[in-house]
C-alpha cells in the first residue's frame, strides 16, 4: 500500500458528521478515460499518479483480490470540506465504505476500468483515522484514493 503526504495534525477526538458523500458518487470525471488495466502487472504508484494527478493532499493505492476488503486510513484530518477522488481498474467495479474514527458515515459503488470519480465531502469535526475500505465481487483489482483539502461544491449551503 501507498502513503503519501500527510496533513496537520488535530490532538482532539471528536464528533464528526459527514454531508452530502458518497451515496452515489456525484460522478464529476476528472481523467480521461484509459485503456483496460492489468492489475498483476501494473506499476501502482505510476497507475495511481495518472488517474489522481499530483494534486496536494494525501492519497494511497493498493491491490485486492477475492472478498476480504482491504483499504486504508488517512490520519489527522481536520474538519472542513474536501474532494474525494476514487478509481479502480481490473474488477467490474467496488464498493466502498468511509469511516470515520471506526464508525460508518457513508458508502457507495463506482466502475472500474473507467476515469476517476470525485465526491464531495463535508467533515464538520476533526477525526483522528478517516478510512476507506474497499470490497468488490472477488476479482483481483487495483484502487486508489485521494483527498484533497477544499473543493465545496457550488451548490452546497
Amino acid at each position: 500500500m501507498l502513503f503519501t503526504e500527510r496533513m496537520g495534525t488535530q490532538p482532539r477526538r471528536v464528533a464528526h458528521a459527514v454531508s452530502g458523500l458518497l451515496v452515489a458518487l456525484m460522478t464529476s470525471a476528472c481523467t480521461a478515460s484509459e485503456p483496460e488495466v492489468d492489475p498483476s502487472s501494473v506499476d501502482l504508484e505510476s497507475w495511481s499518479q495518472s488517474m489522481l494527478g499530483t494534486e496536494r493532499g494525501m492519497s494511497f493505492a493498493g491491490g485486492h483480490q477475492g472478498d476480504t476488503a482491504s483499504g486504508g486510513s488517512f490520519y489527522d484530518v481536520e474538519p472542513g470540506w474536501y474532494e474525494l477522488t476514487m478509481a479502480c481498474a481490473g474488477g467490474d467495479a467496488m464498493a466502498l465504505e468511509l469511516l470515520a474514527d471506526g464508525t460508518i458515515i457513508s458508502n457507495g459503488t463506482t466502475s472500474c476500468d473507467s476515469p476517476a470519480v470525485t465526491a464531495h465531502l463535508e467533515l464538520r469535526a476533526a477525526a483522528d483515522e478517516l478510512t476507506l475500505r474497499v470490497t468488490n465481487s472477488g476479482a483481483e483489482m487495483v484502487w486508489t484514493a485521494g483527498l484533497v483539502p477544499g473543493g465545496k461544491p457550488a451548490e452546497a449551503p
